[in-house]
């Protein structure tokens, strides 16, 4: 007998705590003074206020007065003692100049909030190829991902920038919208932190003979023989989508994540063994509804090489250590600029430059809020 399975609502997880007011170190208006004073004569155009920093735009159509801003935003860091203080030059859709300020109180960005937030709510998404919850951009709306759009997906950052918080709420998202005969998780986590939240979950590793949950991947043998499982699942999908003329998986089949952390500990370990069955996974499990999320702490051209990363159109870029760690992660410097806690950038198609974005905070309420919903319909 098919079990019916029932998705969660928004009434299951706790409620987060009310949110305080965000606070600013200076104004739009006074920001203008500072630069009249300076002889630029600015017209503010308009004040964007994102969970970590206020950006402010100016009109602008001379270099001379852009060059002069960069000046003054060092200027502002350097007065107010400010990290993050930062001139920005935005030609398109309209010539502007943005001097981007961290908030002296951030907000916080609770992931139950966000779930309820925008025009359409990530709690009322039904899209077939399974949503994802990324975070906040900086014009306050959720960011939501489908898998069939995000493909695979890179996660860089230096520690404690948030990669375990979008981790997370990558997870409990996915938990939020659908069902376990709709997807299947595998967890390599080597550290084992993140995983043991998931352990016995009907979503996590499941062998579909005995229907009992197996432990988080912990270690390069398991790894192995999971890469080499999916890839032989792979294989079989796209014979049989090919006799049926099929170029994708259809929607209503079940997706696979394989969720790789720390990507540095795999590849130090068994790069050799580890790495041909990825990089097919990479290459051609899209299409059979084989989805990869890859991350590190420790990016490097010997971890991450050009197949890895050009294999994964999805790039979420946490702070980074250096400007050497920004350009292997997201090919430019700039991260280092990032101001950490869930501050990044994320890039999910050729065509979309990069947003800036605030990882939701998932505390470890939620996760057991989720876990146990889906637990008990497992019995």
């Amino acid at each position: 007998m098919v079990k019916k399975w029932a998705l969660p609502t928004i009434d299951i997880l706790p409620k987060p705590p009310q949110k305080q007011p965000a606070e600013d170190i200076i104004s739009g208006h006074e920001m203008t003074r500072m630069l009249l004073g300076r002889g630029i004569d600015y017209t503010l155009v308009k004040e964007v206020h994102a969970p970590q920093v206020s950006k402010y735009y100016f009109d602008s159509d001379s270099d001379e007065h852009i060059e002069k801003a960069d000046k003054i935003a060092k200027l502002i860091g350097t007065r107010m003692k400010i990290f993050g203080v930062q001139a920005i030059e935005q030609r398109k859709p309209i010539s502007h100049v943005c001097i981007s300020i961290p908030r002296t109180k951030p907000e916080i960005v609770y992931f139950a909030d966000l779930l309820t937030e925008g025009e359409k709510p990530f709690v009322e998404s039904a899209s077939p190829y399974v949503p994802m919850l990324f975070g906040k951009d900086e014009n306050n709306k959720p960011v939501i991902i489908d898998l069939r759009t995000m493909t695979h997906c890179l996660i860089g950052g230096t520690t404690k920038s948030g990669k375990s918080g979008l981790i997370h709420a990558k997870i409990c998202s996915m938990k939020m919208r659908t069902t376990p005969d709709k997807l299947q998780i595998f967890f390599c986590d080597f550290k084992g932190n993140d995983s043991s939240f998931y352990k016995d979950s009907p979503f996590f590793g499941v062998d579909e003979e005995t229907r009992k949950p197996l432990q988080p991947i912990t270690c390069l043998i398991e790894l192995v023989i999971r890469l080499r499982l999916l890839n032989k699942l792979m294989e079989e999908r796209a014979r049989e989508m090919n006799a049926k003329g099929q170029r994708e998986l259809p929607a209503n089949e079940k997706r696979i994540v394989l969720i790789i952390d720390e990507l540095a500990d795999v590849m130090a370990k068994g790069k050799t063994v580890v790495e041909t069955p990825l990089a097919s996974l990479l290459a051609k499990g899209r299409s059979a509804g084989i989805h990869v999320i890859l991350a590190t702490q420790r990016p490097s051209a010997k971890v991450l090489d050009g197949d890895l990363k050009n294999n994964c159109p999805t790039v979420v870029g946490l702070k980074a250590a250096n400007k050497s760690s920004s350009g292997v992660i997201w090919d430019e410097p700039g991260l280092e600029k990032l101001l950490g806690r869930g501050d990044c950038m994320i890039r999910y198609d050729e065509e979309t430059e990069g947003i800036r974005m605030q990882v939701p905070y998932v505390s470890d309420s939620d996760i057991e809020a989720v876990m146990n919903f889906w637990k008990e319909q497992a019995k």
